[in-house]
């Protein structure tokens, strides 16, 4: 079935400045999961035990902190593999893809601020 990003509800998610659509999720999926999300603000850092994570910035700008590595900048058309286990945290004003594999579960996050 062809389905229209607009079409997927949008959430505001809880504790940080982050709004998901959730296009593929464990309801449809257990392998992967896909979010088109945008962020105004900084993200905790965490880490997700299971998942390796995919982001790909489709719009705007801000900087990621990829374990004990210094913060990079990044903007469109650029992206970062997060290896599960290992922690992060980004921010900015940005469109981006989040796409984790296995698909994202709550309970696998560590929130470490």
């Amino acid at each position: 079935m062809v389905r229209r990003i607009e079409d997927t509800p949008e959430v505001q998610l809880d504790g940080v400045p982050v709004r998901s659509r959730r296009l593929v999720g464990t309801d449809t999926s257990s392998k992967f999961s896909i979010s088109w999300m945008t962020i105004d603000g900084d993200h905790p850092r965490l880490r997700m035990r299971e998942s390796d994570i995919f982001y790909y910035v489709i719009e705007g700008s801000g900087w990621f902190q990829l374990g004990d590595q210094d913060r990079e900048e990044w903007s469109a058309g650029q992206y970062v593999l997060v290896p599960s286990d290992t922690e992060f945290s980004y921010g900015g004003e940005l469109k981006y893809l989040n796409i984790q594999a296995p698909a994202f579960k709550p309970e696998n996050a560590t929130w470490l601020d």
